[in-house]
């Protein structure tokens, strides 16, 4: 066979793909991902290229921290020339790996590399995301007639590459190519050439003293651009094609697009004259609905669906509508559903059609308030299969919820839980970020109980707890009750030993949280109110400067002052990158925005959402732009730590526990 679609994906998310080179790389190698916070792995795949054997390759480990697996089972793709590409399907051990995502690279470490003849591997990874456009994301594999292939992508409607954000990326990948020697393949778009240089070990073995078998792989991927080569680069001269490319840019001679406004299909052909690399990938990325139709037998493709129904009532829907299959004589069907994360009932009609009911478990949702739930489906044609997912949301009515007190944004926000009434109550809130409120300044609130409040909770009263040693830290009293005045108290399960004070938001709204997510030593500013945070002014020591912006709740407008080499700032949700460099750029008013939580009804946990922050170091010079350092995940809460440009500061510096309230400094006008 030649290149065929074996996976294809539609709806909200994007991909990650990286290489490595063989054996002749090194011993050890890692491929890595980039997956954002919020995501589901929906496939990820493990190819491996080899040379001058048919043989399947022996066993490979990948390993990312404790969760390790043994590749044992591949795919042969064919061989061309004597060159042959594998692939394994590797998704339920990355999504097991990865999670929802994070901040931050992956990294997976290679080892047990055996045998000269495999020259690399690659890690193709697609993860669905509600924060991405809606993408068509198509991997073909493989081998590539060295006298050509091709094959054609059409669009469900001719497309708009007009519109703001519009992306057409395609990745190959290539084995047993090598550079400096006269090895290449030629890549045209609907005739019109796009490189003549494809190839070479990019992703290999590029100590050119000790160049050789075994690692000779290139991957359009992380780290490599998607600026168009020089379709006329001399194949003997130093290359910069890495094998991305953007189909909606032209090239140095020709900034004409490669792919036309208003096109309804785009044609790519590959050819490898010097008769001895092996295109075994291609991918591409488009920000619009396509089918990809090779000479093979293609995948159909399932479209990700999103129904809406209220939380007393049903919802009668056909997924089936929107599914498709490149080959026009194909017909397909469900195979499976995977119902295993789904919450409330699911009746299968047949031929596509179901109805949801949510079946009481969404009662506890307030007017206004909405939560997600979803299911899976896989689709074949007889040979190649799709799966994809519906997305339920669940709308809450009936319930108007807790009056706020003034309307202060703590307490008006969905999820909220009031235990202001007399009676003994017991309170238990959504799966996501929210307050419980006890209005204990206006009469008795009873003995109540909170059964999960979750490390990014709050509790707001309307009357300040007693603080004992007034260091900001609220205590179980000897009873193992928090104290609410009055004879009243809340208890809190799950392990909550102290409350930690975040200031008064609103006139008469005192704000806590779980004392034990602020690190150790860690500076932290008040909610709703602009603060400043003053690092030691000779940078003696390592400050830690706090953004508990999990929470969701706007921190204010506040400074650091005296951030040195040797601080970190710490938030609890990752902050925007736009160019996913690893360095954050603050915004033209030189204020880092900082972002909110995630998971609520309609939440972006867009840049903003929790305030923002303007720093100065030591010298009192203004800080625009900070490097991430890592994430660390201890006690259950994930901490994404920042430094200056350069600095050594970093996760290392992020202490556990927590400690007294440093009391911020009231902000001063700024003249």
């Amino acid at each position: 066979m030649s290149l065929t679609a074996n996976y294809t994906f539609v709806g909200k998310g994007n991909w990650s793909i990286d290489g490595a080179g063989g054996q002749a790389s090194g011993a050890n190698q890692t491929l890595s991902a980039i997956v954002p916070d919020g995501s589901r792995i929906e496939a990820a795949f493990l190819y491996t290229s080899t040379y001058s054997s048919s043989s399947p390759p022996s066993s490979v480990t990948l390993t990312r921290g404790s969760d390790s697996a043994t590749i044992t089972s591949y795919t042969g793709l064919g061989a061309t020339a004597g060159l042959q590409a594998f692939r394994s399907d590797i998704t339920t051990f990355i999504r097991e790996a990865i999670d929802d995502g994070g901040a931050g690279t992956f990294d997976f470490d290679i080892s047990d590399i055996v045998g000269s003849s495999i020259d690399g591997y690659a890690l193709v990874v697609v993860y669905s995301n509600p924060g991405e456009s809606v993408r068509t994301i198509s991997l073909l594999d493989g081998f590539s007639a060295t006298t050509g292939d091709d094959f054609e992508l059409e669009f469900s409607e001719p497309v708009d590459t007009d519109r703001p954000g519009f992306e057409a990326q395609m990745s190959l990948g290539i084995g047993f190519s090598f550079w400096p020697s006269s090895q290449f393949s030629r890549v045209t778009v609907d005739g019109r050439q796009l490189t003549q240089s494809a190839g070479a070990q990019d992703d290999g073995t590029t100590d050119f003293s000790s160049i050789g078998n075994g690692g000779l792989l290139t991957i359009g991927g992380i780290g490599d651009s998607t600026g168009n080569p020089d379709p006329d680069q001399p194949i003997n001269g130093v290359r910069t094609d890495d094998e991305l490319y953007d189909l909606a840019k032209g090239n140095v001679d020709d900034a004409t697009p490669y792919l036309a406004d208003n096109a309804e299909s785009i044609t790519v052909n590959t050819v490898n004259p010097s008769n001895d690399d092996n295109i075994f990938f291609a991918g591409f990325n488009i920000t619009a609905v396509v089918a990809v139709d090779t000479d093979e037998n293609d995948a159909p493709v399932a479209v990700g669906d999103e129904v809406a129904v209220d939380e007393d009532d049903t919802a009668t829907f056909n997924v089936l509508g929107n599914d498709f299959d490149p080959d026009d004589d194909d017909t397909f069907s469900i195979t499976s559903i995977d119902t295993s994360g789904l919450v409330g009932t699911l009746t299968d009609n047949g031929a596509g059609g179901f109805t949801y009911d949510p079946n009481g478990e969404f009662d506890a949702l307030n007017e206004g308030d909405e939560a997600t739930t979803s299911f899976t489906y896989t689709i074949s044609d007889g040979e190649e299969s799709a799966t994809t997912t519906v997305t339920i949301t669940v709308r809450g009515v009936g319930d108007d919820g807790p009056p706020p007190p003034s309307g202060c944004p703590t307490v008006d926000r969905p999820g909220t839980q009031d235990g202001s009434a007399s009676a003994n109550e017991v309170l238990t809130g959504p799966g996501y970020h929210n307050t419980f409120f006890f209005d204990n300044a206006g009469g008795s609130t009873g003995d109540d109980r909170i059964t999960n409040f979750a490390k990014d909770d709050v509790l707001v009263v309307t009357e300040r707890l007693v603080d004992r040693n007034n260091d900001g830290v609220v205590n179980f009293g000897g009873n193992a009750l928090f104290d609410l005045g009055g004879g009243d108290t809340v208890r809190i399960d799950g392990g909550v030993r102290a409350l930690r004070y975040l200031g008064e938001a609103c006139e008469g709204n005192f704000v806590y949280a779980d004392a034990s997510v602020r690190p150790n030593r860690a500076r932290e500013g008040f909610v709703l109110s602009d603060d400043v945070l003053s690092g030691d002014a000779m940078d003696a020591r390592a400050d830690i400067f706090f953004f508990d912006t999990a929470l969701d709740l706007d921190l204010g407008d506040d400074r650091v002052v005296g951030f040195g080499a040797r601080d970190i700032l710490v938030t609890t949700t990752p902050v925007f990158d736009s160019d996913s460099d690893g360095v954050v750029d603050f915004g033209g008013n030189g204020r880092l925005d900082l972002p909110g939580g995630l998971g609520g009804p309609g939440d972006p946990g867009a840049p903003g959402e929790g305030g923002s922050v303007r720093m100065t170091n030591v010298m009192g010079g203004q800080i625009t732009r900070l490097e991430f350092d890592g994430a660390a995940t201890r006690n259950g809460v994930t901490y994404y730590v920042y430094s200056a440009l350069g600095s050594d500061a970093g996760v290392d510096d992020l202490g556990p526990g927590y400690a007294p309230v440093m009391a911020p400094t009231a902000l001063m006008p700024m003249l």
